[in-house]
């Protein structure tokens, strides 16, 4: 790749220059340009392929535009393209050290299609989960969804990304319908505390004890989110057993994550995170530094009795700033989130007079103990309910105003985010 430049009137043409002439920090904001383009454009498939073009010109292209190919990687629905990417990374271990984004979204048919595809592309040295630690050394977030990760399952494959990931630089990962199955993370051996910041199981069923033995190692966590498919995965809840590990997350999680500012806790019942004898968490209020709270009103309260009759305040962290609540209580078919079809159960949307609710007296009591001081810095309460939907009155409303004379905002997230609700209609 050659330029050259015209002189003025009457002169000679000026000698041509190399491409590789130009100072480094131009040829770096060539391949940065590109790079901007890839993100800010729909179609970044072009862009990519000026980037792989640029970088077979020379040497210092090679190693700038890989840096910038390779820091993200986003596998979406290949059948064998994760046994390839293993394969790659494994075989051209410089191409790893770029990889700071990882995304597997692979939609397997069946777990043997997903089988066949790792075999095709794997040897047995390579499924060696053992055999190629700190692949991928500069990873720093990782996320998986939907059943890619069933090639876990595999024996033959027996983990092959818990051992490619050189855990401790790993701060964020995330990952979705996982089957119990990346509980593994909690028994890699590690020498020393992972740099983990941010943990998401979405549509998880990882047990207590997997989770108290992935979180101690993670003494800088700073986000925890858990959304636990308890209907799906409710046979995974069996008791087990860590030598010198807490069963129980909600015995251990102030102690565990003594940093944490953001949690959610979607669990469907407390089943894998709680002692039998705990009807709810006792533990948010040893949450220091915690801000933002997500979770389900059984977290809280034992029963809909006890939440018409306790003091909220006294639950919660003294530092809370944003407060979501799902009204589901599973004993309770109108509170059931996977029930609200329309047609389905017509007696679940009939008409309620929602100010005599529990829901509605726990939210007055809240505003009124903010207007007295309580829960200070708490800016916004959101909950997601059918209750108010079905409401022959304007209580939503009222409970607007109450919190709005403390500053706080309410907002009313509805319970039929996959059907209208019939009622409204």
């Amino acid at each position: 790749m050659e330029y050259s430049t015209l002189a003025t009137s009457g002169s000679m043409l000026m000698p041509k220059k190399r491409l590789l002439d130009l100072p480094n920090e131009l040829i770096r904001c060539i391949v940065d340009s590109v790079a901007l383009l890839r993100r800010d454009r729909y179609d970044g498939a072009r862009d990519t392929r000026t980037l792989s073009n640029l970088s077979q010109t020379c040497q210092i292209f090679h190693l700038l535009c890989n840096s910038q190919l390779f820091s993200n990687i986003n596998l979406d629905e290949s059948k064998d393209a994760a046994g390839l990417l293993i394969r790659s990374l494994i075989e051209t271990p410089e191409l790893g050290v770029h990889v700071q984004h990882l995304t597997l979204r692979v939609i397997w048919e069946s777990a043997e299609q997903c089988e066949r595809g790792l075999r095709k592309r794997l040897t047995p040295t390579h499924s060696n989960a053992t055999g190629h630690p700190g692949t991928l050394p500069n990873l720093r977030h990782l996320e998986l969804e939907d059943p890619a990760v069933y090639f876990m399952n595999i024996p033959e494959v027996p983990r092959i990304f818990t051992g490619l990931l050189a855990l401790p630089p790993l701060t964020s990962i995330l990952t979705r319908y996982d089957n119990d199955r990346w509980g593994g993370l909690a028994q890699v051996a590690a020498a020393g505390p992972f740099a983990l910041e941010q943990i998401r199981f979405h549509e998880t069923a990882i047990r207590g004890p997997d989770l108290c033995r992935l979180l101690q190692l993670c003494p800088g966590l700073r986000v925890l989110e858990i959304e636990i498919d308890y209907h799906f995965f409710a046979p995974c809840f069996q008791q087990t057993t860590h030598p010198g590990i807490t069963t129980h997350l909600s015995t251990t999680l102030s102690t565990l994550c003594p940093r944490l500012q953001r949690l959610t806790l979607l669990h469907g019942d407390l089943s894998a995170l709680r002692t039998p004898d705990e009807p709810c968490l006792t533990c948010l209020t040893d949450l220091e530094d915690l801000t933002v709270l997500e979770t389900e009103l059984p977290t809280i309260f034992r029963s809909s009795e006890d939440m018409a009759n306790a003091d909220i305040t006294a639950r919660l962290p003294p530092k809370l700033t944003q407060l979501t609540l799902h009204d589901i209580w599973y004993s309770d078919p109108r509170y059931c989130l996977y029930s609200l079809a329309p047609g389905s159960r017509p007696w679940i949307h009939e008409r309620l007079d929602a100010s005599t609710e529990p829901l509605t007296v726990m939210l007055l009591r809240l505003a009124s103990s903010c207007l007295a001081g309580q829960l200070p810095g708490l800016r916004k309460v959101a909950v997601k309910t059918p209750t108010y939907e079905h409401d022959r009155g304007n209580t939503s409303d009222e409970i607007s105003k109450a919190f709005a004379k403390t500053g706080v905002l309410f907002e009313l997230i509805s319970a039929h985010s996959t059907f209208p609700c019939p009622l409204t209609r």
